[in-house]
């Protein structure tokens, strides 16, 4: 190295002597980028089959001509580079700080070491600063931060399509939010793969389509134990699935907010179970559960979800949560009798157009189950608008509130000639734990019975004789309690 030294330092001399010596320091001297983004990483479970990125090597650019201490390069005087340097690379993208705010573009961007994730250089867009994948991103989130700090967001830029070089599923690490931005980004999920699993707090996703690709994927999301109601889905489209669009399991929670859709999955739009929760919240733009094949929401075990929308002016269209077209029931409800499971309180539901050639309900629910059913629409469904049904070895449907008293009435549309079945229909063929509670609920013109003492003539709840209150097997008419109307 020596030898090295006086070498260049005797060349150098000859091109002062010479006058050709380049004033401002050797520039050629390429620096080794300083790489901030731990490339490779990954908090997933089960092995990281993410791959790093090789496209530099430390090693690949030295000179062995030139002593390792020059300082040439503007580098400290030990030979590093300065600090600023940081994560810019030669490129000099501008740095990632508070805000923890990333850009992902998979048209554009680059996940090599010259990319910072912030989008920007010199505070000016630059797609060359941008990452190009989503796992590249969390990666890098990771290195800076872990946990990542509150509010760290990741813009995908749109229109786009994430896909290639990322690796499903995608885990959400602590408080991170991953948001489509610019146009339509689409999330397409690899055969037999879920989307994202979600078990942290503080974070979510926001305007991305994930879609499982003629339902070949498995699953759109994931939500499981470590998850609460902190992480938010927001207008997120979850379709074409091969299993559930979406399932909650083990003792996770979600928030499912205004214009998420859950379409075309071959089995149900959202399945619930174990001892999780999803709070589904419509305030404006419309929660839609559409022609999955089994139901739009389906709940199970201990699980439970709490619904709350508005119906507007003229529901179905103008609901803020909408189940419709779904094979087996718009809402499922199966929890395990006796459990001690939450009563699922829904409030400002519509369900339509369930089912076909006479199956399908509204709403179904068996024995053992709870639900406090307020203000909703269940009606044009090939069956029955709200069915109790034997399951789970109960008939006990004294969780089941339909409207409780005189100042809590239902107030929902349960028929209007539209349901085929009828509009409730209750099965009484194992023996009957307690009464229905069905007060206050309108069954039709003239026969609402929160302000009209009506007569309201019970059927049997087949498909085609459109009744307001339906029974099958043994009862007493005392044993359903549709008050103001009386049932006969």
């Amino acid at each position: 190295m020596k030898a090295q030294h006086k070498t260049a330092l005797v060349v150098t001399v000859l091109f002062a002597a010479a006058g050709i010596v380049n004033c401002g320091g050797d520039d050629s001297t390429p620096i080794t980028p300083v790489d901030g983004s731990a490339e490779g990483a990954s908090n997933e479970a089960g092995p990281d089959t993410s791959k790093a990125d090789t496209s530099v090597a430390d090693t690949s650019v030295a000179d062995s001509s030139v002593d390792e201490t020059s300082v040439g390069d503007g580098g400290g005087a030990d030979g590093t580079a300065d600090a600023s340097d940081g994560f810019m690379g030669d490129a000099g993208c501008d740095t990632v700080g508070n805000p923890w705010h990333y850009v992902v573009d998979p048209t554009n961007g680059s996940d090599s070491m010259s990319s910072s994730g912030s989008g920007t250089m010199l505070g000016n867009t630059n797609s060359a600063c941008a990452f190009k994948t989503i796992t590249h991103a969390l990666a890098a989130i990771i290195a800076a931060n872990n946990p990542p700090m509150p509010g760290t967001l990741v813009t995908v830029m749109g229109p786009s399509t994430v896909a290639v070089g990322e690796t499903f599923p995608i885990t959400l690490p602590k408080n991170v939010t991953i948001k489509g931005n610019g146009g339509l980004v689409t999330v397409l999920v690899p055969n037999g793969k879920a989307g994202f699993i979600i078990n942290n707090v503080g974070g979510g996703l926001d305007t991305l389509t994930i879609d499982g690709q003629k339902q070949t994927g498995m699953n759109g999301v994931q939500v499981t134990t470590g998850a609460d109601t902190t992480d938010v889905l927001n207008a997120v489209i979850i379709q074409n699935f091969a299993s559930e669009g979406m399932t909650v399991g083990g003792k996770g929670q979600i928030s499912i907010n205004d214009g998420s859709q859950f379409l075309g999955n071959k089995a149900s739009g959202l399945r619930i179970g174990d001892n999780s929760l999803a709070a589904i919240t419509g305030k404006s733009t419309q929660i839609l559960f559409k022609s999955n094949g089994a139901s739009g929401v389906q709940v199970g075990g201990t699980g439970s979800v709490t619904i709350s929308g508005l119906l507007g002016n003229s529901p179905p269209s103008s609901a803020t949560v909408l189940m419709d077209g779904n094979t087996v029931a718009g809402l499922y409800i199966s929890q395990t009798p006796n459990s001690g499971a939450p009563v699922c309180d829904v409030k400002g539901l519509a369900v339509v157009n369930t089912g076909a050639a006479g199956v399908g309900d509204g709403i179904a629910v068996t024995g053992g189950s709870g639900l406090k059913l307020r203000s909703s629409y269940s009606l044009s469904n090939a069956l029955n608008g709200v069915s109790l049904i034997p399951g789970n070895n109960s008939t006990d449907y004294s969780a089941v509130d339909l409207g409780a008293s005189n100042v809590d009435w239902g107030l929902n549309f349960l028929q209007d000639g539209t349901n085929q079945g009828a509009g409730l229909c209750v099965n009484f063929s194992v023996s009957l734990n307690a009464n229905v509670k069905a007060l206050g609920n309108n069954f039709g013109k003239n026969l609402d019975c929160s302000t009209t003492a009506a007569v309201l003539t019970h059927g049997n709840c087949k498909a085609g004789n459109k009744d307001t209150v339906g029974v099958v097997g043994n009862f007493n008419l005392n044993t359903v309690n549709v008050s103001k109307c009386a049932l006969n």
